[in-house]
Parts: C-alpha cells; sequence; structure tokens
C-alpha cells in the first residue's frame, strides 16, 4: 500500500488535534455533570457511561495521532 502524501498526514495530524482538543472539552463537561448528579442515581449511571465513552473516544484520537506521527517520522 503507498504511503499517502506528508501534506496530506499533516492534514490528517492537524484534524485528529482538533478531535482530541474537543474531545477533551468534552470529557471535561461531562466529569462536571456528573460530578453535579446525586451517587445512586440513573441520571448518574448514565452520565458515567457517557464520560467513559468520552475516554474511549480520546483513546482512539490518541492512537490515531500517534499512527500519524509514526508515518511522517
Amino acid at each position: 500500500m503507498p504511503k499517502p502524501s506528508d501534506a496530506l498526514l499533516h492534514v490528517l495530524l492537524a484534524k485528529a488535534e482538533q478531535d482530541l482538543a474537543e474531545a477533551e472539552r468534552r470529557r471535561d463537561h461531562q466529569a462536571r455533570v456528573v460530578y453535579d448528579l446525586r451517587d445512586g442515581t440513573d441520571a448518574r449511571v448514565f452520565a458515567e457511561k457517557g464520560l467513559r465513552e468520552i475516554e474511549r473516544t480520546i483513546g482512539f484520537i490518541r492512537a490515531n495521532r500517534e499512527l500519524i506521527e509514526h508515518i511522517l517520522a
């Protein structure tokens, strides 16, 4: 498989950085939502699930960013 151009990789890297920043903002917001909800409530359970999903998404974005950086190196 041919390697994508460096220009394309830089565009993808910039997009990954933007996506990561946005996901981290969402995580911070969701953490505040969780904090404000009472333990043991359905709302808190669902909010915590959403927070875990955001954390997983952040992990995927970071892995993608690292892969792009590795290809550029």
